[in-house]
């Protein structure tokens, strides 16, 4: 191509270039439809995603708005129930007390018992005192006795015999 002549590349490229003119509409449609076509899809798709969108946001609303009522009326489920659980508590509570008073009204043979008991426990401490306390003021005539004559006869006497001489005298 160097060694050709300018005219006849001149000649030649004139009618290509005239071909391409005339074929530039026909260029132009195939080029600029797909793009056309893709930015209606891309278009459409984006609208189809901010109407997903919308009816999302709204659908979260409702279920929120259903969640929290549905949360409400639990919780007031809840108190009701834990208000009759008090009650119903109350009320056992009542019972127990009506009960154990009837029976601490009722006399049962237990309780004579342990009456009885507790009488005879009162009488054997009332005999048993009265039986001992001849032999503490006994006991405490020796001690004086014992310690008189201590005092008196120190060495005179030894301790048995200052008791034995206390015992007969008493």
């Amino acid at each position: 191509m160097i060694n050709e002549d300018p005219n006849n590349l001149a000649k030649e490229i004139k009618p290509i270039l005239k071909e391409v003119r005339e074929s530039l509409p026909v260029i132009k449609t195939i080029i600029l439809a797909p793009l056309a076509f893709g930015y209606a899809l891309g278009e459409e798709y984006l609208n189809k995603i901010a109407k997903r969108q919308a009816e999302a946001k709204k659908q979260s609303k409702i279920l929120a708005q259903q969640k929290r009522t549905e949360e409400r009326e639990k919780r007031l489920e809840e108190r009701k129930a834990d208000e009759i659980a008090k009650i119903a508590a109350e009320k056992r509570a009542e019972e127990r007390e009506k009960s154990i008073r009837e029976e601490s009204r009722k006399m049962t043979p237990m309780k004579c018992f342990t009456a009885l008991i507790s009488a005879s426990s009162a009488l054997a401490l009332v005999v048993g005192v009265t039986r001992l306390a001849p032999i503490a003021t006994w006991t405490n005539n020796v001690n004086q006795c014992v310690k008189e004559s201590s005092e008196n006869n120190i060495s005179e006497k030894s301790f048995s015999e200052i008791f034995k001489s206390c015992n007969r005298s008493q």
